[in-house]
């Protein structure tokens, strides 16, 4: 399954020029997890994908992460 969040957070990431360190500094979070929520292999929970939204300054829609949330629920 396609996971368009973490796609927009990887794009983000490597166009930003930001580490994800100092990334993760910014959202509240550790290295490794943003790497996680970049590869797809975490999603993050609803609170921090609300700081990556402001962040990223809507680059990394929360609505992609609600997308993204509601199809690993099986809510649809």
């Amino acid at each position: 399954m396609s996971n368009k969040y973490s796609e927009a957070l990887a794009a983000f990431l490597k166009s930003s020029g930001l580490s994800q360190a100092k990334f993760a500094d910014q959202v509240g979070s550790s290295q490794p997890t943003i790497c996680h929520y970049a590869q797809g292999v975490k999603l993050p929970r609803k609170p921090v994908a609300q700081r990556i939204d402001a962040a990223t300054e809507g680059k990394v829609p929360f609505n992609l992460w609600q997308i993204v949330a509601i199809e690993r629920a099986n809510i649809y």
